[in-house]
């Protein structure tokens, strides 16, 4: 389970939390194990896999605000862009 994480997340710290959690969960729900996957294991790894996916999720949920009173920081005086924070385009290769 924990190889089957890493691959997934690439990170080894986090890959053994949730193999963790997952038998955490598996223990705690384990009144609700009724047969229905083929067997004990696979129960396991789905429930791994969904908070795999519940990880990916959270870590790719969407933009990082700045404050409106700190967004000054990111321009000049006349309103262009200070040239450490220009924005990237994909490949992290500067779009000016």
């Amino acid at each position: 389970m924990l190889c089957f994480a890493r691959l997934q997340l690439r990170d080894d710290y986090a890959a053994a939390d949730l193999v963790q959690e997952a038998f955490t969960t598996a223990y705690e729900k384990r009144d609700g194990f009724c047969g229905r996957s083929s067997s004990l294991k696979t129960w396991f790894f789905a429930i791994l896999r969904n908070k795999i996916i519940d990880m990916l999720r959270s870590r790719n949920s969407g933009l990082q605000f700045v404050e409106a009173d700190g967004i000054d920081a990111f321009f000049d005086e006349s309103g262009d862009w200070i040239e450490e924070y220009w924005p990237a385009v994909w490949g992290g290769q500067s779009s000016r």
